[in-house]
């Protein structure tokens, strides 16, 4: 139990850390000014692709059916960072031309069509969400293997050290009905936050 306090004052004082050096403006929040390098940007992927499904699905899949699994997610992993080869550099080269934040954005700009950019904002949000759900589940399963915390605390716990972190970082730029007043591509920002930022 000592251990989960020690981590949860250790990522405040990161996030008080890294307030201070960073500016208000989304594109900074989301994207830290674009100013990523080879060795951060490489630790931030891993960091998204290897989560709770690695961790625990995963590694409970290759016991269940064998080490034939490792093969399935090479593929998988190769497959992203060839994806990443072939059109990463292209999608940030665009986004950084026209400022685009979102995905969302990215399309709406190409195809010069709000109700694409909608749905598809739409459909990153929807498709979010178990993922953060497996996130928090996986952090329940770990604290309750590992400190013997009951699994609701443990994955409850997850969820309040997020919402602290996204709460710290609130502020006015942020503010969900800025987000719908303001120009068109600002309206994606609203999928970033609505998790945890109204």
């Amino acid at each position: 139990m000592v251990e989960l306090i020690v981590y949860f004052i250790a990522i405040a004082l990161i996030t008080a850390y890294a307030k201070k050096k960073t500016s208000k403006e989304p594109e900074d929040y989301f994207l830290a000014k674009r100013s990523f390098g080879s060795f951060i940007l490489f630790f931030t992927l891993a960091a998204t692709n290897f989560s709770a499904f690695t961790f625990l699905g995963f590694a409970g899949k290759a016991y269940t059916d064998g080490i034939a699994q490792y093969g399935i997610m090479a593929l998988g992993t190769s497959f992203m960072a060839i994806m990443f080869y072939v059109l990463g550099k292209k999608i940030w080269k665009i986004g950084k031309e026209k400022k685009y934040t979102t995905p969302a954005e990215l399309i709406a700009g190409r195809y010069n069509s709000r109700a694409l950019q909608i749905l598809i904002m739409l459909i990153m949000t929807i498709f979010t969400i178990p993922y953060l759900a497996i996130q928090t589940i996986g952090a329940g399963y770990i604290l309750n293997t590992a400190h013997s915390i009951d699994m609701k605390i443990g994955a409850n716990s997850s969820d309040v050290n997020r919402m602290f972190i996204c709460a710290f970082w609130r502020n006015e730029s942020y503010r969900m009905d800025r987000c719908f007043a303001r120009s068109n591509n600002d309206f994606c920002y609203a999928s970033g936050f609505s998790f945890c930022c109204l």
